[in-house]
């Protein structure tokens, strides 16, 4: 989204970071973070662990999004932490 504002513009380097695609990433980064600390504020640490950070301890290798699902479905039993945490990356 952020490169599709503007992108009828020739402007170059300089065009990527407009006004207008500054002033979209600014409310899009503020929405975000005022969402978690209200969502943290009424439901605490529990909130932050079922959203977030469940995601990088889990043992589910069936239900992943990653583009190394098929690699870790077929390796599971010998995938490093490191290589699951590498699977956030993309």
């Amino acid at each position: 989204m952020y490169l599709f504002i503007d992108h009828k513009t020739a402007k170059g380097i300089k065009g990527f970071f407009g006004k207008n695609r500054l002033q979209f990433a600014f409310i899009s980064a503020a929405v975000f973070i005022l969402s978690v600390a209200f969502f943290y504020a009424k439901y605490g640490w529990v909130f932050l662990y079922e959203t977030y950070l469940y995601h990088f301890i889990r043992k589910d290798n069936r239900h992943n999004f990653s583009v190394y699902f098929y690699y870790i479905y077929l390796n599971f039993e010998s995938v490093s932490k490191l290589m699951a945490a590498l699977a956030f990356i993309p």
